[in-house]
């Protein structure tokens, strides 16, 4: 946004005014992302308020180099990552690859439930990569970058991520399908951020 800039200097300078533009613009995203984590609306809501706190912390630090954007996503990660060590309450419903597709996950309360605890017994690290390739759509060249890690790790994690989910699944994947095959991708439909309170 082309004035955000001109925000961020009026925050820095303690214009709090501009605080409450530079969160409507943002809000949403940072929303998106926390519920990607927690699967918990009233749980998201309240570490987007976090996020935003910190932010307001650290705002001076943010020097521009790369846009605003990116730096808050970096911070919205970095804060659910270490969030998730200290609550491990994920449970999440996600796009998976070929061999789990056409088994009616949504539809069967079993395989949901199932998946969703799959998913939270993965490492951390598993499952942050699973989160952002498979539901936030990123590249592994991106994860690389916003985890400090390579995107060689990245593609390693998110194979390891699907072996280990297939393996817990697989008793279920093996019961005999009660109705026909859908090509339909299970995937939980993105939830929508409610109001835009800072």
């Amino acid at each position: 946004m082309a004035d955000e800039s001109f925000w961020i200097e009026q925050i820095k300078k303690g214009n709090t005014h501009f605080f409450r533009l530079l969160y409507q613009a943002h809000y949403k995203m940072v929303f998106r992302l926390c519920y990607r984590f927690t699967r918990d609306v009233a749980e998201a809501e309240e570490q987007l308020q976090e996020v935003f706190m910190k932010v307001l912390g650290k705002l001076d630090g943010f020097r521009g180099d790369s846009a605003f954007s990116s730096w808050l996503y970096r911070l919205t990660t970095n804060h659910m990552l270490n969030h998730q060590t200290r609550v491990r309450r994920h449970a999440n419903t996600i796009a998976l690859d070929e061999s789990l597709q056409g088994h009616h996950h949504e539809e069967d309360p079993l395989m949901k439930a199932a998946l969703a605890r799959a998913i939270e017994q993965l490492p951390t690290g598993l499952r942050t990569v699973l989160i952002l390739h498979d539901q936030e759509g990123l590249k592994h060249d991106d994860i690389a970058e916003l985890l400090d890690i390579s995107a060689g790790t990245s593609r390693s994690q998110l194979t390891r991520a699907r072996m280990a989910l297939r393996k817990k699944l697989e008793p279920l994947l093996r019961r005999k399908p009660s109705h026909p095959p859908s090509s339909a991708r299970g995937c939980a439909p993105a939830a929508r951020a409610k109001g835009g309170r800072p």
